[in-house]
């Protein structure tokens, strides 16, 4: 893991109390309040998404403009409003690193292409994945979910290790979370791409890829604005509040970062039967 120096400050090692506070209590009510939100913000899509249920008999003609708009509103929504799509872990390397101030936007669209890249690897139907079954492609998917997860909780487990570091010293050396965030991002899958693309297999792939870009284009514009909102925080705070309060930001980040991530793992790890019932 690389790590990137700091300048000295005139700030003083302390506890960071209140970043882990705040944490625990942001963390405490995302697990508190998941089950609700995900029905709160699924409500604002509107109807017409469900067009990609629909694919037999259906052509690209026939799919107005509108529902295209509908399904990258959908993308958009999914990734800025609901819980564990790489947020916090973008947030903290924004935060943590402070060279990421000036190259996010270059990263953030790294991430992107590495997870539009995957979904045409896995669903590009050529070569033996034409006759590899849907529920091994699934298989697949689920796989690389497991790398997105294991990225953020090795990001959370560096944000804490780095808090209990700036306690003792403030000119800690602090981890790199750029390749950590570029994977989790990239390997975090899109649920209504991938269920498009499963359900499009065979019978209208063309439209499939079509519904699917208009969703990834949601997900770059969500991305992007939670890049834009962090760095005009940062802006707005300045780059000496920012070094004075790393301790806490980390502290906090990390704790919210392991809390949905733990929440994902145990519903991963809870869907293996399910999985291994249906691979036999």
């Amino acid at each position: 893991m690389a790590l990137v120096s700091n300048p000295h400050s005139a700030y003083s090692p302390r506890l960071p109390w209140l970043g882990g506070i705040a944490g625990l209590l942001a963390g405490g009510a995302i697990l508190y309040f998941w089950p609700q939100w995900n029905r709160t913000w699924l409500s604002l899509v509107p109807a017409p998404v469900s067009v990609y249920t629909r694919f037999l008999g259906v052509t690209l003609e026939d799919v107005p403009l509108v529902t295209y708009c509908h399904l990258a509103l959908l993308g958009f929504l999914m990734v800025l409003l609901a819980p564990g799509y790489g947020k916090s872990t973008l947030a903290a390397w924004m935060m943590h690193n402070p060279a990421s101030s000036r190259r996010w936007p270059d990263e953030v669209f790294r991430a992107w292409v590495t997870k539009f890249g995957l979904l045409v690897i896995v669903f590009c139907n050529l070569f033996f994945l034409s006759r590899v079954p849907s529920g091994t492609l699934a298989l697949y998917i689920f796989i690389l979910q497991h790398i997105s997860v294991a990225a953020a909780v090795a990001s959370g487990v560096l944000l804490l290790r780095d808090a209990r570091r700036l306690a003792r010293t403030f000119d800690a050396q602090l981890a790199d979370l750029r390749l950590l965030m570029i994977l989790t991002l990239g390997f975090q899958t899109i649920l209504p791409a991938q269920i498009a693309l499963m359900s499009a297999r065979g019978v209208n792939t063309p439209l499939g890829w079509y519904i699917v870009i208009a969703q990834m284009a949601g997900v770059l514009l969500a991305f992007m604005l939670v890049g834009g909102l962090v760095a005009a925080l940062r802006s707005l705070l300045g780059e000496e509040r920012c070094r004075a309060w790393r301790g806490d930001m980390a502290l906090f980040n990390g704790i919210v970062t392991l809390c949905v991530t733990g929440f994902l793992l145990y519903h991963m790890v809870s869907a293996y039967p399910r999985i291994f019932a249906a691979l036999h």
